[in-house]
């Protein structure tokens, strides 16, 4: 997800993916949505996101290393809270 506003992303599971949740702002990307605000990632299960990244190389997110748990970069007025993760292999936020 990104530049996005007003998003409540709660009680969902992530699992094997490269990437639990990408949550980011992209600037100078989308001219209609410049930021990222109030975006809360709450009470989910984030486990076993260690497959191979397959983005295409060169695109921004081929540089995020398999095993992350959740990408939080660059909102505003947001927040991480509750959630639960098992075995990432890179690395992962606390609940």
């Amino acid at each position: 997800m990104s530049n996005s506003e007003d998003v409540d992303l709660s009680y969902n599971v992530a699992r094997n993916n490269a990437v639990g949740f990408s949550v980011v702002l992209l600037p100078g990307i989308f001219d209609v949505r410049a930021g990222a605000r109030r975006i809360d990632v709450r009470d989910n299960d984030v486990v076993d996101n260690n497959r191979p990244n397959t983005a295409r190389p060169g695109n921004i997110l081929a540089a995020i290393p398999p095993g992350t748990g959740v990408l939080y970069v660059g909102l505003d007025e947001s927040e991480i809270s509750g959630n639960r993760r098992g075995r990432p292999g890179f690395t992962g936020p606390g609940s």
